[in-house]
This record gives C-alpha cells, structure tokens and sequence, in this order.
C-alpha cells in the first residue's frame, strides 16, 4: 500500500469536536482522513472520498475506526492510514 500524506490540518475548525484532519493519498486515491472526539462515545477517525484538493466528495466513510481512542497527531498520521484501509 502506497500512502502520501499531501496536508495535515489542527483547525481552527468550524466544528469543535474535530481534532485533525490529513489529506493522504492510498494508491494514487485521495482521501480526507478525520479525527474528531465524537460526545459519549470517543475518539474516531474516519477516512471520506476527496478531490485532488482535498474537498469531501462523499461523506459516507470509507475506512474507518469507531471508539478506538486513536487520534491524528503530527507523527502518526502514516500509520493510522495504514491501520484504517488494511
């Protein structure tokens, strides 16, 4: 799996539940990869269809993670793209 990260992103967001967001590319394909602290229930990150830019072209998730405490950050962002898409 071939993994590009294009841009990382801490906000401000307009949504203060996000935490961080990275635009990556899987194997050529653009992805925006989201981490947001979702009330009661944790941390998720998420990973959408973007265009080149790096604008959700479809909001239903693709990859993903539920309650699994795991959270962008500016060193891991290669790694839990890996763990989403395998």
């Amino acid at each position: 799996m071939n993994i590009k990260v294009i841009s990382e992103n801490n906000g401000p967001f307009n949504n203060p539940q996000l935490i961080r967001q990275a635009h990556v590319t899987v194997d050529g394909e653009n992805f925006l990869v989201s981490s947001s602290n979702v009330s009661g229930s944790g941390i998720e990150t998420l990973a959408f269809e973007c265009d080149t830019s790096g604008e959700v072209l479809n909001w239903t998730q693709v990859a993903g993670s539920w309650r699994n405490g795991r959270a962008l950050t500016e060193t891991n962002t290669l790694a839990l793209t890996r763990d989403l898409f395998e």
